[in-house]
């Protein structure tokens, strides 16, 4: 039977990028030992290998031998995957919707506020001024003020500390097994100022395209690594998580938001 994949999807994701730093590095480090130990390695592909053997006649023989190739059964994210979501939406194929959820998402990026647009001559000093009223409403401008209300003035590098995990509901991949996240400290301003970025994005969209963001399940702010294998029993999920937890609390380092928009045959990305 066919299974759905993200490929199978127009998706959009606006996200801040874990940092590759020594944290995330010697957590994902962990992470990975933990799942060598608890779930151990699966025959992944058959390779042959010439080797030499000695025959029936004492001699030496050249025979070709089948050897198995072992992965790990848990599915630890590269550095580079990792990420804090701050929109997530999906469309699929079959709702015909993809060419206007995509430009749905483009208008979210630069003008993410609920302003009429009507073509009219102006001078010189006129566009200079709309120019800058363009900036001031993108989403970059947006989220720079909310960082400003909690203080925040550098955009470009969050320190997020972590608190706990948790296991999304995730049907399109639910069948490559269950994909574990960390939770960010609510305490945290840099958490709140985040809770509020993800707001400005969901409700950008919905200006744009009520039927890009809804039907809308609320959910909060997480930071996926791994997933599981699908196969694992409740004995080896419940150890897992444990030994994870024990590197918690851990603190992460956030770099800016980018957006990535894409499909089995589009794609864009924002840098």
């Amino acid at each position: 039977m066919a299974v759905q994949s993200r490929e199978d999807l127009t998706y959009a994701e606006i996200y801040r990028p874990v940092e590759q730093d020594e944290r995330l590095a010697t957590f994902l480090d962990r992470v990975r030992f933990s799942g060598d130990e608890v779930f151990g390695t699966r025959i992944n592909t058959l390779v042959t290998e010439p080797a030499v053997l000695e025959g029936e006649d004492g001699l030496p023989e050249l025979v070709n031998t089948i050897q198995g190739v072992d992965s790990p059964r848990l599915e630890v994210y590269g550095s580079g995957q990792i990420r804090l979501p701050l929109l997530d939406r999906r469309i699929e194929p079959r709702l015909n919707y993809g060419g206007r959820f995509r430009w749905a998402v483009g208008r979210l990026l630069t003008k993410p506020g609920d302003t009429a647009y009507r073509p009219v001559p102006r001078s010189a000093e006129e566009e200079r001024g709309r120019t800058e009223k363009r900036k001031r409403d993108s989403l970059d401008f947006i989220f720079e003020q909310i960082g400003l209300k909690y203080g925040i003035e550098d955009q470009h590098h969050l320190e997020i500390p972590i608190q706990a995990l948790d296991i999304p509901v995730d049907p399109p991949l639910e069948h490559l097994g269950s994909e574990v996240q960390l939770v960010p400290d609510p305490k945290s301003k840099v958490t709140r100022m985040l809770v509020e970025h993800a707001g400005v994005c969901l409700r950008g969209l919905g200006r744009h395209s009520p039927k890009a963001a809804n039907p809308y399940s609320p959910t909060g702010l997480r930071i996926p690594f791994a997933r599981m294998p699908s196969d694992a029993t409740e004995s080896e999920i419940e150890h897992f998580l444990g030994s994870v937890e024990e590197n918690l609390p851990h603190k992460l380092a956030l770099g800016y938001f980018k957006d990535h928009v894409g499909g089995s045959s589009w794609q864009r990305v924002r840098r």
